[in-house]
């Protein structure tokens, strides 16, 4: 199926997105509707807009989400 962009992040990836892997357990990324956030350890983060997102469906109408960002 074609690719399309969007300006916004679609409400089913907006959240906070964590692994039940100890030696991941201070880690995760938050992805909201203009940013995304990683949280990189010992309380420190990273944050970057998102500029645009690419969509691809599959023929099963999964999608495959690319985000264009830039550091904050």
């Amino acid at each position: 199926m074609p690719m399309r962009e969007e300006d916004t992040v679609p409400g089913d990836l907006i959240g906070v997105w964590k692994t039940t892997a100890p030696t991941y357990a201070d880690r995760f990324f938050e992805i909201k509707t203009d940013e995304v956030i990683f949280g990189i350890g010992e309380g420190n983060f990273d944050t970057y807009a998102i500029t645009r997102i690419e969509i691809e469906k599959d023929a099963n109408k999964k999608g495959l989400y690319t985000p264009s960002v830039t550091r904050i």
